[in-house]
């Protein structure tokens, strides 16, 4: 069985709880927020890179209704967290699963599944 997820991915700033500027009993308050609910895009995996640089999205495009759901592909995504933009939006024909990144942190591997039962192949992705 799949989990996926509707909901935010949010970035935080873990230095403020070494650093003394957040105090004892203070909540931490995220640096920014990516939406995925808001562009029908349901959350499959999360990979941050090893430096924290980076922070990797794979999901499933949901379209339709919302009585009559229709997945229409997938999304692999790389988020800079430097400067809080997306670097990398990379559509797929079918859902993206799962998601992994390699040992040496330079290359996503990603697992896309086909919906179709008559045909329920899958392919693995490579990204640089």
């Amino acid at each position: 069985e799949n989990l996926i997820a509707t909901g935010e991915v949010q970035q935080y700033d873990l230095a403020k709880l070494t650093d003394g500027s957040v105090g004892e009993g203070e909540q931490v308050k995220p640096v920014n927020v990516l939406n995925a609910a808001a562009t029908a895009f349901k959350v499959s995996g999360l990979e941050c890179s090893e430096d924290g640089s980076a922070v990797y999205v794979s999901g499933v495009v949901i379209g339709g209704t919302k009585t009559k759901p229709l997945v229409r592909g997938g999304k692999l995504l790389k988020w800079e967290t430097a400067t809080q933009k997306f670097a990398a939006d990379i559509a797929t024909d079918s859902p993206v699963w799962a998601l992994a990144l390699s040992a040496d942190g330079k290359k996503v591997v990603a697992l896309e599944r086909s919906m179709d039962a008559a045909r329920p192949a899958g392919n693995l992705i490579v990204v640089d």
